[in-house]
């Protein structure tokens, strides 16, 4: 076997590891649980929690109308949210960064444009 073929069979060993570790640690970050919290700006969560793994995150957006002759006419990424499946409370994450990093391993990503 030439030291090429030997190198490679390591890359592709090392590859594997890599994606078998990948695949592990998003596996182990979905099974982080988020709370239905209480918000008295818009009504009064039930406490439940749930894996992120279980439920849609909801990334919304913003229109910026047009202004002058180059400003505006754009839309701006908002906040993330999350639905709660049991009492249907809109929960805001402006307040919980460390869920919008983990935002691809939600159920499923929806966006919402308001205008």
């Amino acid at each position: 076997m030439t030291t090429l073929t030997v190198l490679k069979l390591e890359r592709a060993a090392l590859n594997k590891a890599v994606i078998t570790n990948t695949v592990a640690i998003n596996e182990k970050k979905s099974k982080t649980v988020i709370t239905c919290e209480t918000n008295m700006a818009n009504g009064h969560g039930c406490g439940s929690k749930f894996f992120i793994k279980n439920i849609t995150y909801i990334q919304t957006h913003w229109y910026e109308t047009p202004s002058g002759c180059t400003g505006g006419d754009m839309w701006h990424q908002g906040e993330g949210q999350f639905e709660c499946p049991c009492c249907g409370l809109r929960n805001r994450l402006y307040n919980r960064e460390s869920f919008q990093a983990l935002k691809g391993l939600f159920k499923h990503v929806v966006d919402e444009h308001k205008d």
